[in-house]
């Protein structure tokens, strides 16, 4: 939010929240700025909202993006619990479930094709190819 400590108000942002019985909640970690990658120190994370969000209550849904890669979101799941999401990985990977499945080589985007204003012919969107080595019985990413 680019404050130096902008935990004070997301605690109390996430801490009356809480109280609406709210379906789930959903966070971008400090990683990511904008448009952009960053390197935010390892101790930057959304790890107190996340405690706040959930504490004792299994049920409660925390989501988590940014900057993710498959082994990092594993992580995460594994020792944090929650959900990973992504989002500009999705764009050059239609079928990104099967290739993090299968820990199939993800496609990179191309940030240029983002959003251009009056272009409707699909580049950057809908040109990209699903992955060659998808295992056989391997459900079709359309099926998902």
């Amino acid at each position: 939010m680019g404050t130096s400590d902008p935990m004070p108000q997301f605690t109390y942002l996430v801490r009356q929240l809480k109280k609406h019985n709210l379906a789930y909640l959903h966070v971008v970690e400090p990683r990511v700025s904008g448009n952009a990658d960053v390197d935010a120190p390892p101790e930057s994370t959304n790890d107190l909202l996340r405690q706040i969000w959930c504490g004792e209550d299994k049920d409660s849904v925390f989501i988590s993006a940014g900057g993710y890669t498959r082994q990092t979101a594993i992580e995460t799941a594994e020792e944090k619990g929650g959900m990973v999401a992504f989002g500009r990985l999705y764009i050059p990977n239609p079928d990104l479930p099967i290739r993090l499945m299968h820990d199939l080589q993800v496609a990179t985007y191309d940030r240029a094709t983002f959003y251009i204003p009056g272009d409707y012919t699909g580049r950057g969107y809908t040109d990209f190819p699903g992955a060659d080595d998808v295992p056989t019985g391997t459900v079709p990413a359309a099926k998902l």
